[in-house]
């Protein structure tokens, strides 16, 4: 069922709340990125952030009651939070910046205790890292990650490994910083998989395959 009809240039990185009741997204509404919800059944969706600035790659607090996304609205990328109800943002991340630190559309989760989050450069393969929700110091975790392409299940980091041929599914303990080979994965034709999830139960990992890349070259009549 298609729930959005938005002529945009992209609407993109889908999230559902913890009740399955609703849909967060972003989307370059006014040139810019986003963070809307749509409830899951269909409906309206319902603007969270506005302004000039990108916000994007949005994920739920535990609760449901907060949304993470990524912004440049402080003049570099940094995590900030909304409330899910609408209100105003909230700046995490302080990082200033430095793209050794921080940089580009960091995506995150959130268990209750900790926040992950994936920084790096741009969209290109990165650390991911975590911090205590009532603040302190941020600790390594593991490398390297893409873009999108992680999920926190249960103190365990599921991620997608597409540096080697073929992907590998990766599984990386928190506590015990052990890291698991959960065998290859089969993404098809591109770099870094459309979409990735881990299942409630923690027993099926959804990744993005992409079966075809073509490209065509059309004669266009009376060019001027």
């Amino acid at each position: 069922m298609q729930l959005t009809s938005l002529v945009n240039f992209a609407t993109g990185t889908p999230r559902w709340s913890p009740d399955s009741k609703q849909i967060a997204f972003d989307t370059r509404f006014e040139g810019h990125s986003d963070i809307f919800v749509i409830p899951a059944e269909g409906g309206n969706p319902r603007r969270l952030t506005e302004g000039p600035s990108e916000s994007a790659v949005p994920s739920w607090s535990h609760d449901g009651k907060w949304i993470y996304f990524a912004s440049d609205r402080s003049n570099s990328f940094e995590l900030w939070k909304v409330p899910s109800a609408g209100g105003t943002p909230v700046q995490l991340t302080h990082f200033g910046g430095n793209t050794d630190t921080g940089g580009g559309f960091m995506d995150s989760f959130e268990d209750g205790t900790f926040l992950y989050y994936r920084r790096g450069i741009g969209t290109d393969v990165g650390t991911i890292w975590r911090m205590p929700m009532q603040g302190g110091e941020s600790v390594r975790l593991v490398e390297p990650v893409p873009f999108a392409s992680w999920a926190v299940f249960q103190h365990t980091i599921v991620y997608l490994n597409s540096s080697s041929k073929p992907a590998k599914l990766k599984a990386f303990d928190v506590d015990s910083r052990k890291l698991r080979d959960l065998g290859a994965a089969d993404i098809g034709h591109q770099e870094v998989p459309q979409g990735f999830a881990v299942s409630p139960d923690g027993q099926w990992v959804l990744y993005g395959r992409a079966d075809e890349h073509d490209s065509d070259i059309l004669l266009v009549s009376n060019f001027h």
